[in-house]
């Protein structure tokens, strides 16, 4: 790839990076509120923020040292994995960097002449674990990424499905949502349900294939889009609450929300850490980003900022106008009427916004991610260091590999709460974990110092951040467990 395909702005690759991070989540973030409380939701927002913004920095870092042990790798180095034991000793580069001579030279450290930096060559996070920390390091970190993923995709077929089928008939039928009708399995309203989960198959399947350059238009409007729903949805609510009246009618306002329920920290934390967490496409969203040095930070820290805004506005206000919260929160639109009594045309239009667009955006999304866990699995196996070839038919394989089981899975779960919960106690434990420990293994290999090397990416932090996510998970899986039994 020549470096004039780096091509893309600041504000394309903050669009692909608002549409890994924007997704299926936010439909579950006024109910993790719900379940915790403003005070806790607002902290763990907090926390969740600072987390995200110093593991992306670090990721970064990450990436520029491998650029320096790439092009080690090229001139014929090997580049031995660091074990564990050696993460708590004094190590020099010569140490797991072997010379083309068959041994241990510290003229590879002459070799090392460039500060680190992130270049147009992306490179997988399984495929960086299998070289900084083992194999066993990258299929470790590669099981819980499939887990982590497959469960987002899951629930983003889920959304499809469900959304479609609550407001749009099939060949004149009645629309049936899945969440509130009382409903049997296998009975009407699942039949239109898994239709629409076939419909989605073949879409995505396209989409997939295709890849995310070709993708550039689509993904910058369904970023705007995603930013109308989302004001509307606050919009209404606020109308709602100024007007005392509910979405759906012009009764008294019936939604509330508590100060601060501790034992719902087990919802409440996986659901907005796993809805802000974007860390695993990282290298895919800023791969043919331009001027990377001054737009890669940007695109972080404005992203990040984005969504931290807009998830503490939704996890409060729209709690505050809506009575019963679902855990697929634009549901609660379907018989949207502006507090009236009855609807009306502007009512309706907005309700199709509300509840359509999730659906739709799926269609944007779903690719983003399964793109990324294909582009991973493929690294794990094959790896650009060892310069592996993969033919068109496993290339396809591996592509279907991460379509078809989630879409599959959610012919039989549907609940988007319970999905995302799981979803992000794994995802916290897979992020907090691995990128600090790449990190400090990064360092050891490379100590030479790089654009992307900022004062909270240090070992220090990278310890603290580690024992933290051990800790948080540990909490939040106990509090799960209770919450569930």
């Amino acid at each position: 790839m020549d470096s004039n395909e780096e091509n893309q702005t600041f504000w394309q690759g903050y669009f692909y990076t608002i549409n890994s991070i924007i997704g299926s989540g936010i439909l579950a973030i006024p109910w993790a509120y719900t379940e915790g409380g403003w005070l806790l939701g607002v902290i763990c927002q907090a926390f969740t923020t600072s987390f995200a913004l110093i593991l992306a920095y670090h990721l970064i870092q990450i990436m520029s040292r491998m650029e320096v042990l790439s092009k080690l790798s090229k001139n014929g180095y090997t580049i031995l994995p660091i074990k564990f034991t050696q993460l708590f000793s004094r190590t020099f580069p010569e140490d797991f960097i072997i010379s083309k001579k068959g041994y241990k030279d510290e003229e590879a450290l002459l070799e090392i002449e460039d500060q680190p930096r992130i270049s147009h060559t992306r490179y997988d996070m399984t495929e960086m674990i299998s070289v900084l920390l083992g194999r066993p390091g990258g299929i470790l970190f590669g099981v819980c990424l499939s887990v982590s993923i497959f469960g987002t995709l899951v629930a983003y077929s889920s959304i499809f499905a469900s959304s479609l089928a609550s407001t749009v008939p099939i060949f004149g039928l009645s629309t049936c949502s899945i969440y509130e009708d009382d409903t049997g399995f296998g009975d009407d309203c699942w039949k239109k349900y898994w239709f629409y989960l076939i419909v989605l198959l073949g879409a995505v399947s396209v989409l997939v294939i295709i890849g995310l350059k070709e993708q550039a238009g689509l993904q910058a409007f369904m970023s705007i889009m995603r930013f109308v729903v989302i004001f509307l949805m606050l919009g209404t609510s606020i109308a709602a609450l100024s007007t005392d009246t509910n979405l759906d009618n012009e009764e008294n306002n019936e939604g509330s929300l508590s100060l601060i329920n501790p034992m719902g920290i087990g919802i409440t934390l996986p659901i907005v850490f796993m809805s802000s967490s974007f860390h695993s496409m990282i290298p895919n969203t800023i791969q043919y980003v331009n001027s990377k040095t001054v737009n890669v930070p940007k695109i972080i820290q404005s992203a990040i900022g984005t969504v931290t805004i807009l998830f503490t506005l939704l996890g409060i206000i729209v709690p505050l106008a809506v009575s019963d919260i679902e855990g697929m929160i634009t549901l609660s639109w379907i018989d949207y009427t502006g507090g009236m009594s009855d609807q009306s045309w502007w009512s309706c239009i907005l309700m199709y916004i509300i509840v359509l667009f999730p659906a739709l955006d799926v269609l944007s999304v779903f690719p983003i991610l399964a793109i990324n866990l294909s582009d991973n699995l493929i690294s794990l196996q094959y790896g650009k260091f060892a310069e592996g070839s993969i033919t068109k038919e496993s290339f396809f394989l591996y592509r279907s590999i991460v379509i078809v089981p989630p879409i599959f899975t959610a012919f039989f779960f549907y609940s988007l709460g319970y999905i995302l919960d799981f979803t992000g106690t794994i995802t916290l434990l897979g992020t907090g974990v691995f990128i600090p420990l790449m990190t400090i293994t990064s360092r050891k290999l490379v100590p030479q110092h790089g654009d992307f090397d900022y004062w909270f990416s240090s070992d220090r932090w990278s310890w603290f951040i580690l024992v933290a996510s051990f800790v948080l998970f540990a909490i939040t899986w106990t509090f799960l467990l209770l919450w569930i039994i």
